[in-house]
């Protein structure tokens, strides 16, 4: 019947349907459902939880990677008891991670074996290590000295820890953890037959010192 409708008619008709439409109530949550409601909370969970920082973040190389052990369980980030994020690169030297930056309540940086057998001079390896100190956001960095390895490197290896000592004293924020009195003289007790990685005493000994830093 639209067709015997006058335009006066139609003009009314839809200005009630824009009356209508404007009264029309805008969504809020107590009329949605509650498996709606239940669903948005969930989604603010998972978003909140996947930008929070982590608690402790595990910076190093092929020993923080878990070389060594006879399997991942026996790796020292396993052993360390508490959920941890690794970001290690076997092989690497300090170097590598020179320009990135981490966040979390404890950092852990194991790096020194690598530049030490590829003849990186200890200077240049202890400035690395301070740039790499200062772009981690942590209350808490627990910087550790590795043990001595059966492989000749460029200068003596007490002169890189020496390093690392001097970046400990010049940071308040960071524990040190020397492994080289817990593993002694370079032998098969707590490394593996390349006597470079640690075997799984090499890695408890190292989970007990690094969690006994972390827990301050």
């Amino acid at each position: 019947m639209l067709r015997g409708m006058d335009a006066s008619a139609m003009d009314a008709r839809s200005d009630r349907l824009r009356v209508r439409e404007r009264r029309r109530p805008e969504p809020s949550l107590r009329s949605l459902p509650l498996i709606a409601i239940a669903t948005l909370v969930s989604l603010t969970m998972a978003l909140v939880a996947s930008t929070a920082q982590p608690p402790v973040i595990l910076v190093g190389d092929s020993v923080t990677a878990g070389w060594g052990a006879s399997d991942a369980r026996h790796a020292w980030p396993s052993l360390l008891g508490a959920p941890a994020r690794i970001d290690a690169a076997p092989g690497a030297p300090s170097g590598a991670f020179v320009g990135r930056s981490w966040r979390a309540e404890t950092v852990v940086v194991e790096l020194g074996i690598n530049d030490y057998v590829q003849g990186v001079a200890p200077d240049v390896f202890g400035g690395r290590m301070r740039e790499i100190v200062t772009h981690i956001s942590a209350g808490r960095v627990v910087l550790i000295v590795p043990y001595e390895v059966a492989l000749h490197g460029a200068a003596p290896w007490d002169a890189y820890a020496d390093q690392l000592l001097a970046l400990a004293r010049s940071d308040p924020r960071v524990v040190l953890v020397d492994l080289r009195p817990a593993f002694g003289r370079v032998g098969m007790d707590l490394l593996t037959p390349d006597l470079v990685h640690p075997n799984d005493r090499g890695h408890a000994v190292i989970a007990n010192l690094v969690a006994q830093a972390i827990a301050g």
